[in-house]
């Protein structure tokens, strides 16, 4: 073979071996397409692509006002970090409620302060059970979304109310001593080592609306298992505030009622 010979088939082996290089990287890099037809959908543009969280539904409403509550977080039997909505605004506050759906929360839209407009009652209920209700009531400008204090209904109690318990009965007096009764030992079936010192309060706690005024009721309790009568405070508004004005004691034989400051 003379040397042009050789040249010739040295090129044409490189010539195969470039084709089978391009034939190989083809088989690796898909060929580009052609610009596809629109489809009618809206396009995802860049930065876009984050599906919004579903809104949680509402676990209470009150239809004058338009108020929602909803929750973000559930766990334990808890349902944490509500939120308040009316009519678009929404406000988070630091309030939990049990998920039974015999305690969801409860709205009510009423003129507490008499100056003409209503407020926002919301009633929570935080714990729940045998012989035992914890209940706690905000009260709401339902447009700023601003909470007026309210009184705890235990401190007036403790303020106005006196109870000892001895062998012969209870001796319940309202405003030292103003109004005052004995409940006569015949009167409880329960055994007296089971009785406390003095009437108990607290275990269970309500509130609920009568005559267009904010009412806590707080049935008393004698014994772990006995409870023998029942504490009742109407609120009203004074000095900014939402406190008691009245304290009834009604139980057995015995009904008092005394004004409060």
């Amino acid at each position: 073979m003379n040397n042009r010979t050789r040249r010739l088939a040295i090129l044409a082996s490189a010539g195969l071996l470039l084709a089978a290089f391009y034939l190989y990287r083809g088989a690796d890099d898909p060929a580009p397409q052609a610009p596809s037809e629109p489809s009618g959908q809206t396009q995802q543009q860049p930065g876009e692509g984050k599906t919004q969280q579903q809104k949680a539904a509402p676990i209470a409403k009150e239809a004058k006002t338009g108020a929602a509550i909803t929750a973000e977080e559930e766990q334990n039997g808890m349902y944490k970090k509500l939120v308040l909505e009316v009519n678009g605004v929404q406000k988070p506050f630091d309030w939990s409620n049990v998920t039974s759906p015999s305690y969801l929360p409860e709205m009510y839209a009423l003129d507490m302060n008499k100056d003409g407009k209503d407020e926002l009652l919301v009633v929570l209920t935080t714990g729940h059970g045998t012989g035992v209700r914890e209940s706690r009531v905000h009260v709401l400008d339902p447009e700023a979304l601003t909470e007026t204090a309210v009184d705890n209904p235990l401190e007036t109690i403790r303020k106005h109310m006196k109870t000892a318990v001895t062998d012969d009965g209870i001796d319940i007096a309202i405003g030292a001593g103003s109004s005052s009764v004995r409940l006569d030992r015949q009167a409880f079936t329960s055994e007296p080592a089971n009785w406390f010192d003095e009437l108990g309060f607290g275990s269970i706690v309500r509130y609920e609306i009568r005559n267009n005024e904010l009412v806590a009721e707080l049935p008393a309790q004698l014994s772990p298992a006995d409870f023998i009568g029942e504490a009742t405070l109407t609120y009203s508004y004074r000095n900014g505030r939402y406190s008691p004005y009245r304290l009834e004691f009604t139980g057995g034989s015995a009904s008092m009622m005394l004004p409060v400051d």
